[in-house]
């Protein structure tokens, strides 16, 4: 590992910019408070059409269950964890009942969403939540699909960062970084780096110095987290980071080339001049009055 004199050290002023990215104590309590409605409301639903047999779990996933989630971006996912024997043609339409059951329950209006397959989002007055139908499976190996995976991720990071919490600082702060880019997000639209990814790499890196540091010498196509035989069967992706909860998955396989050389060419200038961090984080406000 380099010392902490080569790899440049984090500008002073990125203590106060990244003491706002923490979120407050109300928010903190309105979030959590709105995440077990919602919670209890699915279940209630579950229990009110007769699901409990095939519904294993309702949880709560994403950023607010691993605590790296940002002020601005005060959105949740639940997840309706169903048994296998549950066919996958008939987990929409079961999920859907279940969601339009809640979204009465909430006062909420519902929209349906596609990724692998379709998902429903609570539309409150203060914040969306995604309702995400998985199957419940006892490891990676055994899922059925893509959104199976996430309760393994939401463990992974959580255990992580319970043994180094400090890292949630510098999560929030390359989360807030990338957003400010343009590349914060794996849509197909973004092509960007996804909330699991920008956990992955500031774990791995033990931090955001360290990180910084590296992609400064990243060079697209030749870049293998870990750089181990395995990574390799991703060679031609512009970035390779194994999934470390599955293997056989580039958690970065979203990332396109154009995104990897913003954040490379971001990175050389900040370690040129670290205030530089500081201003991309909060971009100084013109008045033109």
């Amino acid at each position: 590992m380099p010392s902490s004199s080569s790899t440049g050290r984090l500008p002073s002023c990125l203590e106060q910019v990244a003491s706002k990215l923490e979120p407050s104590e109300e928010q903190r309590r309105f979030l959590e408070g709105r995440a077990a409605e919602v919670v209890l409301a699915i279940e209630k639903a579950v229990e009110m059409l007769g699901l409990s047999q095939v519904v294993k779990a309702v949880e709560l996933q994403g950023s607010l269950a691993r605590d790296t989630w940002l002020p601005d971006d005060m959105d949740l996912d639940v997840f309706v964890l169903f048994d296998v024997g549950v066919r996958v043609e008939e987990l929409p339409d079961v999920a859907r009942r279940i969601s339009e059951h809640a979204a009465k329950e909430l006062g909420a209006s519902l929209e349906t969403r596609y990724a692998s397959h379709p998902y429903y989002v609570l539309k409150l007055r203060e914040l969306e939540v995604e309702v995400v139908p998985a199957y419940h499976v006892p490891s990676p190996a055994h899922i059925v699909s893509p959104v199976d995976r996430t309760p393994f991720h939401t463990r992974y990071v959580k255990e992580a960062l319970s043994a180094n919490p400090a890292l949630r600082r510098d999560i929030r702060v390359f989360k807030k970084l990338l957003r400010n880019l343009g590349i914060y997000g794996a849509e197909t639209w973004v092509g960007g780096f996804s909330g699991y990814l920008a956990e992955l790499l500031v774990i791995y890196h033990g931090g955001l110095q360290r990180l910084l540091y590296e992609a400064a010498r990243w060079k697209p196509g030749k870049i293998f987290i870990p750089p181990t035989e395995e990574a390799l069967k991703f060679r031609g992706a512009p970035l390779v980071v194994l999934d470390p909860v599955d293997s056989s998955r580039n958690a970065a396989a979203a990332v396109t080339r154009g995104a990897l050389l913003k954040l490379i060419a971001v990175s050389r200038l900040v370690l040129q001049r670290g205030d530089l961090l500081c201003c991309l984080l909060e971009p100084p406000r013109i008045d033109l009055d």
